[in-house]
């Protein structure tokens, strides 16, 4: 294909914008599934740990209650060259109404079976999200959930709560732990327009990092292996601790 031809349709787009999400859509790197045995191998180290993340030949023996890994696409070209394939880039330089698009941070996010590890609702809108602006202000921007393996509801999946993206909720200077205690209904916000979104293997979706989202235990027999990645447009490039990479689609 063409990388044009990875576009979003305008059917998609119209939702997106009324939404602040769209998927599954599919992700066509035929090596990305590879990521969790190419960042073992090459020595990532989990984030609260000072070992490298186990082999996934190794999760079934493995006694660490997940795997959470920062930045995997810095490990190495090949894992860069990963992350940068147009079926992931082409839909985001459309939401970003950018040619270039700056990829801020990746995450390798492994929730082992039967294990707790829930994650509560939140916004991304930290300074360790995409940063924040000298008023304080949390920079938006574009994440890509993509499911190594498949993930179906029991494993866990990504939920959001559609259109929440409109404001800041909570005590959103908090960050992460903004909405902590704090009902949803009272932010006018109802849970129950909240979607779980399966996937197949190389399936991904694109949200609006500032839309509600959680993520529930793993009560599968299988890990639920997932990818983030986060984007904002070149403008919003602004934070000095953060290694932007600059991407584009290939010239035709």
């Amino acid at each position: 294909m063409t990388p044009t031809e990875y576009y979003l349709s305008e059917t998609e787009l119209e939702s997106y914008r009324l939404t602040g999400y769209v998927g599954p859509l599919n992700c066509s790197s035929s090596l990305l599934y590879r990521l969790p045995a190419m960042a073992a191998e090459r020595g990532g180290i989990a984030k609260g740990t000072d070992c490298a993340i186990p082999h996934p030949d190794e999760w079934a023996h493995s006694d660490i209650d997940r795997i959470n890994l920062y930045d995997p696409h810095l490990l190495g070209e090949e894992l860069m060259g990963m992350c940068s394939h147009p079926s992931l880039v082409a839909p985001v330089t459309q939401l970003l109404e950018s040619e270039e698009v700056m990829l801020v941070h990746t995450r390798l996010r492994v929730k082992f079976a039967g294990r707790p590890d829930s994650v509560p609702w939140h916004q991304d809108v930290a300074h360790y999200d995409a940063g924040l602006y000298p008023d304080g202000y949390p920079i938006p921007s574009v994440s890509a959930w993509i499911a190594l393996g498949d993930v179906p509801v029991e494993c866990g999946p990504l939920s959001l709560i559609p259109g929440t993206f409109d404001k800041l909720h909570g005590d959103w200077r908090k960050g992460f732990d903004g909405l902590a205690g704090v009902p949803l209904e009272s932010q006018g916000v109802d849970e129950g327009e909240a979607v779980v979104l399966p996937a197949r293997a190389m399936e991904y979706y694109l949200f609006n990092s500032w839309n509600i989202h959680r993520s529930l235990d793993n009560i599968s027999d299988q890990p639920r292996v997932a990818f983030v990645m986060r984007f904002v447009h070149p403008r919003d490039a602004i934070m000095e601790n953060i290694d932007y990479v600059s991407m584009r689609l290939p010239s035709m």
